[in-house]
């Protein structure tokens, strides 16, 4: 069976327009109730699927049930968390102006890494590679 080429170009615009309005009601948002610790500056979700947020009050919230409700971790630092990375229950912050800091104990206590070594303390990105 062969088809003409308008018949060709109409049926991939028609799939084209299927494709796409699938795609895009698959991709929404939904307001969640928090968390309250300020302005949210990044989210983490982790493998496990718990949500992490970083505020610009330096506080670290956590979310098991995909924001329905949040619960206060820790505050890292006073400045704001700008950017964050978790792998292998290993938690990094990136912060704006105090470098970055690592939990080993799953965000119960934090240290900082060496700042000093930072061209510049500002952290907007982190990624973990080990």
């Amino acid at each position: 069976m062969s088809f003409s080429r308008s018949a060709r170009w109409t049926l991939g615009v028609v799939l084209a327009s299927v494709l796409v309005s699938y795609a895009a009601s698959a991709l929404t948002w939904e307001m969640t109730t928090g968390p309250y610790g300020g302005t949210v500056y990044c989210l983490w979700q982790a493998e496990n699927g718990v949500v992490y947020a970083g505020t610009d009050s330096g506080e670290l919230y956590r979310s098991e049930s995909r924001g329905e409700s949040w619960s206060y971790m820790a505050t890292v630092s006073d400045r704001s968390i700008l950017s964050m990375a978790i792998k292998n229950n290993v938690f990094y912050i990136g912060t704006d102006g105090a470098g970055v800091w690592r939990s080993l104990d799953e965000g119960k206590t934090w240290e900082e890494m060496d700042r000093l070594s930072l061209l510049n303390p500002t952290v907007r990105a982190l990624v973990v590679y080990h």
